[in-house]
């Protein structure tokens, strides 16, 4: 399929390309012919050829499920007929019977394998035997009246199915013990009241996960490592369990001891959240792990898992950052020198030595581990943070979200792999991370903002500010790029960075939107926490410093000085806010660089010649306009004029947009055929 689709992107591309060379005479247009012909011919024959070989794959598979379905309907046959007849049957006759039926199964499976060489028929009755194996388990258990615990059934059952498999190298097998190492781990946790970790259980996922890999089955590969995360999420809120526990017990002992409990509760408490800080840290290293992991890949077959475990990994590897960057109040200091978490920060010091091994070994074979390195290196930084100061823990986790924002971006940006699959993934989490991060706070801040109508502008601009630094953060890296990309390199640079800085004009246009209607008289943001004012001058200073950068460095001064403007005048309404500004004072500040931006931004597409950039503008410039229209006219006008006046002016408005638009696309195609003639 990929293949397929470099190929046609091939064509397409060539199509475009001989016109152009023909045009410059520097062919032919016998030969632009000949040759775009010879290369939709051989695509036609490739495209043939992987159509005939799939139609081949499908046939070869058609016994193979065929026999399945057999195996499945005598296995559920048998249990039929056991459960209807088993009771009427002497215990003798009961024994006799279920050897027998194992002997007659692994024997027709033994024979049809290996003396008439029917492979397929073969391992089908030799799955029905590993599933007949473990019926047998729990008869002889039902004839002899044996009380055990039930899930050492379980486990006798996986051990066979498992040895029989690797023996035989029977992916089916390896499927099944994974179905009964799950069933077994859950049975053995819940049946001791979520009391008991299980750590033996961790052997399995290891080892299937192993076996899959030897036997090529990316989705064995994916439920092994599915497996080892229940086992090892199970552990751990076993811990926290267990640690919840402790501080219960605590307490008690403090009631009956008739002191007061508050100290004694406070220290618990704290121990529970120093516990879930070092748990969500781990997860940074547990990502790089993972990301080294799927790097690691050097066979085909494993390009749909490594896919997958970059995804995890990069959503592990934010998750701290992100959630640790709201206004969360703790209680105790540096996580790594409270005693009762010494579990969790074993935990996260050795996958961070896992991750560094990694690391090395990618390194040796000529990788870039800069990212990975520094995430790793940010992330033990955690453990002498004191999360109890809330300006320490906000200023950490924004500093590391932003350095991770920048980095992916960057390290997005400058992969230019040709073939590109390893590092797709990558790609796409970069870009989809910052547009989700954007998505996210702007609406937890807007909630907020809602929530808290004096403080409006305080949360809105404070927003406003934040996707101005995710901008100049996309624009830092690209910059930082350009010089070594190529003519071709740089339009897919400029076709990258164009999604992050839409995303940011999205999402400050609508914060402004929100902030254009009249609202209330706003409260000083030096009457707000100490915090925000931290916040805003760190925020503040970061985009100074990568303005002052940008801007020495040559930057595309057009959208550097529109964000600067969008910027400074953010700042300044949010520093003369207080009660004796008039309400509606915000709302005109706001509609007016509503309007500069949208102009600016229908100008600027006209120089980059982009229709979606020019669309989005004149949309969001018809919104305003109708949005100011309602909220100034409604009570100046009855109902009725109200709607015919409103329907003649969006009638001639819609039609006087649909030319300018039409003109302005007209205009940007017009340029591009320029500019191609001219190459």
């Amino acid at each position: 399929m990929r293949n397929s689709d470099s190929t046609q992107t091939f064509l397409t591309r060539l199509k475009k390309e001989i016109p152009r060379l023909v045009g410059l005479g520097m062919l032919g247009e016998d030969q632009g012919r000949k040759i775009l012909d010879f290369y939709t011919l051989e695509a036609s024959d490739q495209d043939a050829s992987r159509a005939h070989a799939k139609t081949e794959k499908f046939k070869s598979r058609i016994p193979a499920i065929v026999i399945g379905i057999a195996v499945l309907l005598i296995g559920v046959g048998l249990i039929f007929f056991y459960a209807a007849n088993w009771r009427w049957m002497p215990p003798t006759a009961k024994l006799i019977q279920v050897f027998l039926l194992l002997a007659t199964i692994y024997g027709a499976a033994y024979y049809l394998l290996f003396v008439r060489r029917y492979e397929i028929v073969g391992r089908g009755l030799m799955l029905l035997g590993m599933l007949g194996y473990g019926a047998a388990i729990g008869l002889i258990a039902q004839i002899y009246h044996i009380s055990s615990q039930p899930s050492n059934g379980v486990l006798a059952w996986l051990l066979g199915v498992l040895a029989l498999s690797i023996v035989m190298r029977e992916t089916w097998g390896y499927f099944l013990a994974a179905l009964l190492a799950f069933i077994w781990n859950s049975w053995v946790a819940d049946g001791s009241g979520y009391g008991n970790p299980n750590y033996v259980f961790v052997v399995f996922p290891l080892l299937l996960g192993w076996l899959f890999y030897r036997e090529k089955s990316p989705v064995g590969v994916l439920i092994a490592a599915g497996l080892f995360f229940i086992w090892y999420y199970q552990v751990n809120f076993i811990w926290l369990d267990r640690l919840d526990a402790a501080v219960n017990a605590s307490n008690a002992k403090a009631l009956l001891a008739d002191t007061t409990t508050a100290e004694t509760g406070t220290l618990g408490e704290a121990s529970i959240q120093a516990a879930l800080v070092a748990l969500l840290f781990t997860h940074a290293a547990i990502g790089v792990v993972l990301l080294a992991c799927a790097r690691l890949r050097d066979r085909e077959f494993m390009f749909a898992p490594s896919g997958i475990l970059t995804l995890v990994a990069w959503l592990m590897i934010v998750a701290p950052f992100s959630g640790l960057s709201w206004p969360i109040e703790f209680e105790f200091g540096a996580y790594a020198l409270t005693a009762e978490t010494w579990p969790f920060v074993l935990q996260q010091i050795g996958f961070t030595a896992l991750a560094a091994g990694l690391l090395v070994v990618l390194l040796k074979r000529g990788d870039d581990v800069r990212l990975p390195g520094g995430i790793l290196a940010f992330a033990l930084l955690a453990m002498i943070v004191p999360m109890g100061i809330q300006s320490a823990l906000l200023i950490y986790s924004y500093v590391g979200l932003l350095l991770l924002i920048g980095g992916m971006l960057y390290f997005a940006y400058a992969d230019r792999t040709r073939d590109g699959e390893a590092r797709r993934t990558d790609r796409f989490a970069a870009i989809a991370f910052t547009v989700i991060t954007l998505v996210v706070k702007g609406v937890g801040l807007l909630i907020l903002a809602l929530d808290s109508d004096d403080f409006f502008v305080a949360y809105g601009t404070g927003f406003i500010i934040f996707a101005t630094v995710i901008f100049l953060i996309n624009q830092f890296a690209r910059d930082s790029l350009k010089k070594t990309f190529g003519a071709a390199d740089a339009r897919t640079l400029a076709y990258r960075g164009g999604i992050i800085d839409g995303a940011c004009a999205i999402a400050v246009f609508g914060m402004m939107y929100a902030m254009s209607f009249e609202m209330s008289e706003q409260n000083s943001i030096f009457t707000a926490s100490s915090i925000v004012i931290v916040l805003i001058a760190l925020f503040v200073t970061i985009a100074l410093g990568l303005f002052a950068v940008l801007w020495m460095r040559g930057a595309e001064r057009l959208p550097l000085a529109l964000s600067g403007v969008i910027f400074f005048s953010s700042l300044l309404t949010l520093f003369m806010a207080n009660p004796q500004v008039p309400g509606i004072v915000y709302s005109l500040f706001f509609n007016f660089l509503i309007f500069l931006m949208t102009g600016v931004l229908i100008y600027y597409s006209t120089r980059i010649s982009s229709i979606a950039l020019a669309n989005f503008a004149i949309a969001g410039l018809v919104i305003q306009i109708m949005t100011r229209y309602f909220d100034w006219f409604w009570d100046l006008l009855s109902g009725s004029v109200l709607f015919i006046v409103t329907g003649l002016l969006v009638l001639v408005g819609g039609f006087l947009l649909e030319r300018n638009r039409r003109r302005l696309i007209a205009t940007i195609q017009e340029n591009d055929a320029e500019g191609d003639s001219a190459r």
